[in-house]
């Protein structure tokens, strides 16, 4: 009986938290997840909760575009398809919401006017994702930032 009330709390604990930069399968609180539609280009989606912001959750789809373009060595890239909404269900207690962002991203070597700067993303979005960052993507910013 104590270990179930033990499990309960911890459970009850962990959905109210809010939504961690983190992917969606390390995370019972929602996060990002990818699939690799070419060899530069994927599908992202982040799921929140309904304790994450809609700015929470689209600093996560920038952060994790970032953080694949600086994993594959390159600096930019560009959305295309890029969607967000709330996902909504009644509850007993009420209504649950929660925000959904996707979007494709290809990462790019060169700056044009439709790109995002990879680098700047990412110091712009660390304090939400608590400097979260893959450490092949923190070598690639490292020798960014040298040059710079």
């Amino acid at each position: 009986m104590r270990r179930l009330s033990v499990v309960f709390v911890i459970c009850i604990l962990a959905a109210g938290c809010a939504t961690q930069y983190r992917p969606s399968d390390e995370s019972i609180t929602g996060g990002f997840s990818e699939t690799q539609l070419a060899p530069d280009t994927w599908r992202v989606l982040v799921e929140g909760n309904s304790l994450t912001s809609r700015r929470h959750a689209e600093q996560f789809l920038m952060r994790r575009c970032a953080e694949l373009a600086l994993e594959q060595g390159k600096r930019y890239f560009v959305l295309s398809d890029h969607d967000a909404w709330m996902n909504v269900r009644r509850t007993h207690s009420g209504v649950s919401a929660w925000p959904i962002n996707r979007a494709e991203v290809t990462v790019v070597s060169d700056k044009d006017r439709d790109t995002f700067d990879a680098v700047d993303i990412i110091e712009r979005t660390n304090a939400a994702a608590d400097g979260r960052l893959s450490a092949r993507a923190r070598r690639t910013l490292d020798s960014f930032k040298d040059i710079s």
